[in-house]
């Protein structure tokens, strides 16, 4: 759709194309397997581990995109000190899962979690008004 063009047949080719399009894309999932939580949680049970409440409907694109976004902001500060970590920029979860499960260590601590340049400006979406502990709406 970007490009008027159909997406290649190797995922080599697939990485470099979606590098291209988003030099900085950094996974939740794949974030996950660097913290605490666990990498098998699907979107709502994280969302609930760290205290997110969802707006719109489940599997919904932009509900679940909505909820990504709170959980990655959430991750990285809560977990990696607002910098993200360098080595997982560009890698998808469950795509070439062998060459990415040996190029993060299992546990990521601030001093090699330097990816400052995705969030240089960036501000979180998530606030108080967001978290479910301190949900004032009436439903």
């Amino acid at each position: 759709m970007i490009c008027n063009k159909e997406l290649p047949e190797k995922e080599e080719d697939f990485q470099m194309f979606l590098h291209t399009i988003f030099p900085s894309m950094f996974d939740v999932k794949y974030l996950l397997r660097s913290t605490d939580y666990s990498h098998s949680y699907g979107l709502d049970y994280l969302a609930d581990m760290l205290k997110l409440r969802r707006f719109g409907t489940a599997h919904q694109a932009g509900s679940d995109s909505l909820l990504t976004g709170h959980c990655y902001f959430r991750l990285l500060r809560d977990s990696f000190g607002g910098n993200v970590p360098s080595q997982c920029n560009g890698i998808l979860y469950g795509l070439s899962e062998d060459a990415s499960a040996s190029a993060m260590p299992n546990t990521l601590t601030p001093s090699n979690t330097t990816y400052a340049a995705a969030t240089k400006g960036a501000t979180s979406p998530i606030n108080n008004n967001l978290s479910n502990n301190n949900n004032n709406n009436n439903n």
